[in-house]
């Protein structure tokens, strides 16, 4: 899948269309989306005005409505590692 991210950044309108419609779908609640759209951008456009800041609130989120431990800890790393490459 990964060999046609090119493809879908360029149809969907760029990675500022991308991060935009992530951040919507995070306001809206629907975490898991938003970190679907930006896993197209990742880690190519990581680096990418709120790629980072929207994928790390989006697991943030889930981490806070998880009553896993193994899935908050994941998520937990997740965010750190987010915050590391910042």
């Amino acid at each position: 899948p990964a060999s046609i991210d090119a493809d879908l950044i360029d149809l969907a309108g760029g990675v500022d269309a991308i991060v935009t419609r992530a951040r919507e779908k995070q306001a809206q609640g629907e975490n898991v989306q938003a970190l679907q759209l930006l896993d197209i951008l990742l880690p190519a456009h990581i680096g990418a005005a709120g790629v980072r800041e929207v994928a790390a609130d989006a697991h943030r989120a889930l981490a806070d409505e998880s009553e896993n431990f193994w899935l908050t800890s994941w998520l937990n790393h997740q965010i750190k590692s987010l915050e590391l490459t910042g």
